[in-house]
């Protein structure tokens, strides 16, 4: 069973208590059922945790006092978890990590498929076909940063998430869609083309990225953004570029973006 922590989108957590306890709920039904107890343990559901995006995150943010919710190994029906250490981890692209509550269901990762066309294809280490670079560069990233280092560039993150949130909630023409749980501001407009609003801000320099149903951007928080005087900039461009959008419809008729999104949902509604 998948979730996530956050899921890319919203940034916002899944309810992994509540999943866990359906799970668990099925289980016990299932030892109850005449198949008996060992049935049961043999075809148990894995619950899986997806924190690509939260992984290292949410982990730092707990131990700012900031409220984190349950998605770790303290769930009793986690199984696995998976991390990118690139993103807030600050490692080099490509690293990831997985983990495993224990080694029996890591067993189950390995595998060897004698019926590829290529032929019996296996890698004798951890590091299958990857160069040590990347993981040698991670370890470095992780000592180099320690716990006092990630604990004080995450609270900068997190609390200039809750200036971005302020200031667009002060956007007569913004609306936040949600509260994100990690470091992602999620919001949309009143009466404009989001996706027309979003090349705007692109064009500014600003790396907001483009959502549907609803139709809607994101904006990541990053190192970059906690600098000095980066947040008031972003509010002030972003009133800007809205205003632009007031005054000149033809920006939202000139928008690549906004094209691209309208074919594909025309397309959709003729053909699906």
């Amino acid at each position: 069973m998948p979730s996530s922590a956050p899921n890319y989108s919203f940034g916002t957590i899944d309810n992994i208590e509540a999943i866990s306890e359906v799970i668990f709920a099925f289980f016990v039904k299932f030892l109850q059922s005449s198949r008996g107890n060992r049935l049961s343990q043999r075809y148990g559901i894995p619950l899986h945790v997806d924190a690509s995006l939260g992984g290292f995150i949410l982990s730092i943010m707990e131990r700012c006092d900031f409220a984190v919710k349950s998605f770790d190994f303290r769930v009793p029906g986690v199984t696995s978890i998976s991390c990118d250490v690139q993103k807030y981890g600050f490692a080099p692209n490509g690293t990831s990590l997985i983990l495993y509550r224990d080694s029996s269901l890591l067993h189950h990762q390995y595998f060897c498929n004698s019926e590829w066309p290529g032929g019996i294809y296996m890698t004798p280490t951890l590091a299958g076909n990857r160069d040590g670079c990347a993981i040698a560069l991670t370890w470095a990233t992780l000592l180099y940063n320690g716990r006092q280092g990630y604990t004080e560039r995450i609270e900068a993150i997190i609390n200039t998430v809750r200036e971005i949130r302020t200031g667009i909630e002060k956007c007569p023409h913004i609306q936040l869609l949600c509260e994100s749980d990690v470091a992602t501001v999620v919001f949309t407009t009143r009466g404009l083309n989001v996706y027309a609003l979003a090349d705007r801000m692109n064009k500014l320099g600003w790396v907001l990225t483009t959502l549907q149903n609803p139709p809607a951007v994101n904006i990541c928080v990053t190192l970059n953004h906690t600098k000095s005087g980066v947040v008031d900039n972003f509010i002030r461009e972003l009133n800007m570029a809205c205003e632009d959008l007031v005054l000149n419809s033809e920006f939202s008729q000139q928008s690549r973006t906004a094209a691209i999104y309208g074919q594909y949902h025309f397309k959709k509604e003729i053909f699906f």
